[in-house]
């Protein structure tokens, strides 16, 4: 998996996110599904700090895929759901620590 960058010349920052093939536009979820949820967590981060409203999250193929803050908790549930299923509860209440703040 590699990255993209994404360069925000108003506040003079740069991030990266990553960057999926697929063949399938179905697929994605299937195969990258840890490193979605990742992505979801690591760019709600960001929007937090960075106050912004909508922010790239990941790019399949040529397509950005952005998140938006009307929807982040719907988002952050369903990560919430992931690891908890896979028994990674620091990053749990990780995510749970970001949902209050939001």
């Amino acid at each position: 998996m590699e990255g993209y960058d994404v360069r925000d010349e108003e506040k003079g920052i740069t991030f990266t996110i990553p960057r999926f093939y697929v063949d399938d536009p179905e697929e994605l979820y299937d195969e990258y599904k840890k490193e979605i949820f990742e992505a979801i967590v690591n760019s709600t981060i960001m929007m937090v700090a960075q106050d912004y409203d909508t922010i790239p999250c990941f790019v399949m193929n040529e397509d950005i895929c952005n998140i938006h803050a009307d929807s982040i908790h719907v988002n952050l549930d369903k990560a919430l759901e992931y690891y908890a299923n896979e028994e990674m509860y620091e990053t749990c209440k990780e995510i749970k620590n970001l949902k209050l703040y939001l």
